[in-house]
C-alpha cells in the first residue's frame, strides 16, 4: 500500500515484489560497469596502453579525490531535484546513458602516446567518475524513501547488493580474465567487454525506472538545501559521521584487495587463472553473505553480523597470504580463502546498507528533514576516497619496489604486493569494528530501548468510580509510577525496556517486581533498601475528571536513589532515557536524574519527560496502539 502521508517513504509495510527485484536488477548493470573499472582499469592502462605506474596511481588518487566530494554536490542537487517523476528517476535516466557513453570511452584505443595519452587517460576517468556519480548517488537513495519498516528494509537493502556482487564479483572479477581472452584479448578483448557491458547498463537500469514508482512522496519541506547546509547534516548528526568512518576503513580492505587481486595473482603466484578461483567461489560467498544478512540479523543482531563481517576477512586473508609461501597454486585452499572473505564483506555490504538508511532517519530525528542524497552520496564518496588512496598506494609501491610489467617480479615487489593484498585490508577492516564497537549507537537495541527513571510504587485504585477517596470502601492493588508502567507498556509491545529505581525491602516491592518481570522488563538494576518502605499512593477519578490523590512517601525508597547507584554502562548501548515528575523533587533521585541525563548526553541517548500513568498501559495493552503511537521518535 502506497503511503498517502507525509511520512517521507512510498509504501507504509511491504515494498511490491515487482518493485523491489526490478529496484535490484538495475544493480546488475551498474556494477557490472563499476567492477569493470575497480579491477581492470588499472592493469589496462600500465599494461595494454603503457602508461606509467606511478602517474596512473597519481591520476586515479586526484580523479577519485575530486570525484569523492563532487558527490556530495550530487546528493544536495538530488535532494534539492521536485519534478512530476520525483528526485531520483530523471538522474538515473540522464547518468546511465551519458556514463555508458564514457565507459566505452574509456576502453577504446586512440593509438596515443607521450602526454597525449596521459591527458586522455587522465580526462575520461575523470568523467567516467563524474559521470557515474550521477546515476550512482540518486539509485541508493531511493532505498531510505521507499520503506521505514525495519525488516523490509534489510530485504531491499541487500537484494541490489546481491545483483551488484552478481555483476561485480561474480561476473567481473570472476570471469574477466577468460571473457576479455575469449573475445581476442589485449586491447580487442577489453574494448568489446567494454561495449557488451555499456549495453546491458542501459537494458538493466530502464528495467529499473520503468518498474519504480514514478513519483516518490514529499516530505513536508519545499525549503531547498544549500550547500554550506551539507556540513550542518554531517556536523549535528554524529552517527553519520561514525557511520562513513567504519564503512570507509572497511573499504580499505575492500579496496585494496579489488585493486590488487590481480597483481597478486599475476606476479606473486604467476598464475594470472588463480584470480578466477579466488573470485569466482568469493563471489558466490559474497552472494551467499548477502542472502543470510537477514536471517543473520534476524536470529543473532545487527551487531553480531558486523562481528562476522569483521572478522571473516581477515581470517581469509590471513589463510590467502599463507598458502601464497606454501602452495600458491593450490585451487581448493585458495578458493576457501575466497569464500571465508567474501561471506565477511558480503554481510558487510548488507550492514552498511542498512546503516546509511537509520542513519537518514536518525538524521530527520535530529535535524527535522530528510537527506537522502547527501548521505548516500557519503556512500559513493567513501568508496571513491578510499578508492583514490589505494590506486596512488599501489601506483607508487609498485613504482619505488621496481615493478615492470609482463615480467618476473623481485621478492621486493611480491612483498609489498602481499602486504597490500593481505594485510593492509585486515588492519583497516579490524578498525572499522573498533569503531563501530565504541562509537556507533545506532544498532538493534538503540531505537528500541528505553531506560525508565524514577518513582515505582503500589497504586490503590477505587472500585468505585467517579468518587472522592474519602468515598471509597474499596481498592485494587495494582504496580504504578509513570516510569514503571512506561517500561512495562514498551516490553509489553516488543521493545526493550529497562528500569532504574529503588523499593522497599517489603511485601509491596516484591509485588511490584513480581508484576513487571514477566512482561520482559530489565529490573537487573533496580535496588532493594530498609531504609524506607515501598512508597504507596490511592487514587480516585472524580465526575468532574479530575484526579484525587494520597501520597505516603515520608520519604519512599524510590526517592533515596542517589547518583552514585546511577552506572554508565546502562546508557552504553543507546536508546531513550524516559523520567518524570519525581525529578524535581529535593531528594537524592533529583541528583540520580543529573547523573543519568549526563550519562545518557555522553551515550548519545534521547531523553524524554513525560507523564504515562497506569490507565495509559491498560489501554496500550488492551488497544490497538503500537510502540510506534506511543513514542513517535521510535
Amino acid at each position: 500500500m502506497e503511503n498517502k502521508s507525509n511520512s517521507g517513504v512510498v509504501y507504509q509495510g511491504k515494498i511490491p515484489g515487482r518493485v523491489k527485484y526490478c529496484f535490484a536488477f538495475g544493480a546488475l548493470g551498474k556494477d557490472l560497469i563499476y567492477g569493470m573499472i575497480a579491477t581492470f582499469s588499472m592493469i589496462y592502462f600500465t599494461d595494454i596502453i603503457k602508461v606509467a605506474p606511478a602517474f596512473i596511481g597519481t591520476m586515479f588518487f586526484v580523479a577519485k579525490l575530486w570525484d569523492a566530494f563532487n558527490d556530495l554536490f550530487m546528493g544536495m542537487i538530488v535532494d534539492n531535484t521536485r519534478s512530476r517523476w520525483g528526485k531520483f528517476v530523471p538522474w538515473l535516466v540522464i547518468g546511465t546513458l551519458i556514463n555508458s557513453f564514457v565507459f566505452v570511452t574509456v576502453f577504446t584505443d586512440f593509438h596515443l602516446s607521450g602526454v597525449s595519452l596521459c591527458v586522455f587517460a587522465s580526462v575520461v576517468y575523470v568523467l567516467w567518475g563524474m559521470t557515474y556519480t550521477i546515476m550512482d548517488i540518486p539509485y541508493w537513495s531511493i532505498i531510505p524513501n521507499l520503506t521505514s519498516d525495519p525488516e523490509e528494509r534489510e530485504k531491499v537493502s541487500v537484494l541490489p547488493r546481491i545483483f551488484a556482487s552478481i555483476g561485480q564479483s561474480l561476473i567481473i572479477a570472476g570471469f574477466g580474465v577468460q571473457i576479455i581472452k575469449g573475445l581476442g584479448g589485449n586491447y580487442i578483448g577489453y574494448h568489446r567487454f567494454a561495449l557488451i557491458i555499456a549495453a546491458t547498463f542501459i537494458f538493466t537500469m530502464a528495467v529499473c525506472v520503468i518498474n519504480l514508482p514514478k513519483k516518490q512522496q514529499n516530505t513536508g519541506t519545499t525549503e531547498k538545501m544549500k550547500f554550506r547546509d551539507i556540513f550542518t547534516v554531517i556536523k549535528k548528526n554524529d552517527q553519520l559521521r561514525w557511520a562513513v568512518l567504519l564503512i570507509l576503513l572497511y573499504n580499505v580492505g575492500i579496496q585494496a584487495i579489488m585493486g590488487v587481486a590481480t597483481y597478486y595473482f599475476s606476479y606473486v603466484c604467476n598464475n594470472a587463472g588463480m584470480l578466477s578461483a579466488f573470485m569466482i567461489s568469493a563471489s558466490v560467498a559474497e552472494v551467499v553473505g548477502l542472502l543470510i544478512f537477514p536471517k543473520v540479523t534476524k536470529l543473532l543482531s545487527r551487531k553480531k553480523a558486523f562481528l562476522l563481517a569483521c572478522t571473516l576477512p581477515p581470517v581469509g586473508l590471513i589463510l590467502l597470504l599463507v598458502v601464497g609461501f606454501v602452495c600458491p597454486s593450490n585451487i581448493p585452499l585458495t578458493a576457501i580463502a575466497g569464500i571465508i572473505v567474501k561471506t565477511g564483506t558480503g554481510l558487510e555490504l548488507g550492514c552498511a546498507t542498512v546503516f546509511l538508511a537509520d542513519v537518514v532517519d536518525y538524521g530527520e530525528y535530529v535535524l527535522g528533514v530528510r537527506n537522502e542524497g547527501v548521505i548516500f552520496s557519503l556512500q559513493t564518496l567513501i568508496v571513491k576516497f578510499t578508492a583514490a588512496f589505494i590506486a596512488l598506494a599501489i601506483g607508487f609501491v609498485l613504482e619505488l619496489t621496481g615493478y615492470v610489467p609482463n615480467t618476473v617480479q623481485t621478492l621486493a615487489t611480491q612483498n609489498s604486493i602481499r602486504i597490500l593484498m593481505c594485510i593492509v585490508p585486515a588492519l583497516g577492516i579490524i578498525l572499522a569494528y573498533v569503531v563501530f564497537k565504541t562509537k556507533y549507537k545506532l544498532n538493534d537495541e538503540f531505537m528500541k530501548k528505553v531506560i525508565s527513571l524514577g518513582e515505582a510504587f503500589i497504586e490503590f485504585i477505587p472500585h468505585e468510580k467517579g468518587q472522592s477517596l474519602n468515598n471509597v470502601s474499596n481498592f485494587l492493588r495494582v504496580a504504578g509510577g509513570a516510569p514503571l508502567n512506561v517500561a512495562a507498556a514498551v516490553a509489553k509491545l516488543g521493545g526493550n525496556a529497562q528500569m532504574l529505581t529503588k523499593l522497599g525491602v517489603d511485601s509491596f516491592g516484591d509485588h511490584i517486581l513480581e508484576q513487571v518481570e514477566p512482561l520482559g522488563v530489565d529490573i537487573s538494576k533496580v535496588l532493594r533498601t530498609k531504609e524506607a518502605n515501598t512508597a504507596l499512593a490511592f487514587v480516585s477519578l472524580r465526575e468532574d475528571g479530575e484526579r484525587d490523590f494520597s501520597f505516603y512517601r515520608n520519604p519512599s525508597a524510590d526517592m533515596l536513589l542517589n547518583a552514585s547507584e546511577i552506572e554508565e554502562e546502562v546508557f552504553e548501548e543507546g536508546g531513550i532515557l524516559h523520567f518524570c515528575s519525581v525529578s524535581l523533587i529535593d531528594a537524592p533521585i533529583k541528583d540520580a536524574h543529573r547523573k543519568a541525563i549526563e550519562f545518557a548526553k555522553n551515550n548519545n541517548c534521547s531523553t524524554k519527560f513525560f507523564i504515562f500513568s497506569a490507565s495509559d498501559f491498560i489501554a496500550s495493552i488492551d488497544s490497538s496502539n503500537t510502540l510506534s503511537s506511543l513514542f513517535p521518535h521510535l
